[in-house]
């Protein structure tokens, strides 16, 4: 095999390897991709000093293969801390309908608990002021099943 041959081979390798690359949509090849993508790069390429060439970046590159821009902005470590413990420093973690969520500090109160077995001798509990509860007096849980099998049993 000869020089230009070899030469013609990488350079034919190169092509079919950047032209896998791409992500095309129906009807689109990805090869005519490639081509065209080369013949751009060599009739727009900017020329810098040096004599050298910087080709223009495709415009369809898989998200592994773009460049980064330095426009996304990354907090640091320090900063997230301070704005969560900031966040943090007005709530609290109550246990609503099986689940922990965040509530004002002002709308909770210390509940003391049984605390033979360790643990924290008091929990938070959410007092909700727009709770139906508190203003109506609305039948307890124990009342509405009590009312849902007496209903059952009628029908």
């Amino acid at each position: 095999m000869t020089q230009d041959q070899k030469t013609e081979l990488e350079y034919l390798i190169d092509l079919l390897r950047e032209a896998s690359k791409w992500n095309v949509d129906q009807g689109d090849d990805a090869l005519r991709l490639e081509v065209d993508l080369r013949i751009n790069n060599i009739l727009n390429s900017v020329e810098v000093e040096d004599e050298t060439k910087v080709p223009a970046e495709p415009d369809n590159l898989p998200t592994e293969d773009e460049a980064l821009t330095g426009d996304e902005h990354l907090a640091s470590v320090e900063k997230v801390s301070e704005a969560r413990s900031k966040w943090e420093r007005d709530k609290v973690r109550v246990y609503i309908d099986g689940k922990h969520v965040w509530k004002p500090r002002a709308e909770c109160v210390k509940q003391p608990r049984d605390n033979s077995k360790g643990g924290a001798p008091w929990k938070w509990v959410w007092n909700n002021p727009n709770s139906p509860t508190v203003e109506e007096n609305l039948p307890t849980k124990d009342e509405q099943v009590e009312a849902m099998w007496a209903e059952h049993e009628r029908s």
